[in-house]
């Protein structure tokens, strides 16, 4: 049961960074519409 561990670490560790990249490049989007 032990070895799930690592995988389920980098399945949330990878899920978190595209929510967080998504995120991002929202945010930087509506700065750009906002700027120009």
């Amino acid at each position: 049961m032990l070895f799930l561990t690592p995988l389920v670490g980098e399945v949330t560790n990878a899920s978190t960074c595209r929510h967080v990249r998504d995120r991002t490049g929202s945010l930087l989007a509506l700065l750009v519409g906002i700027i120009h």
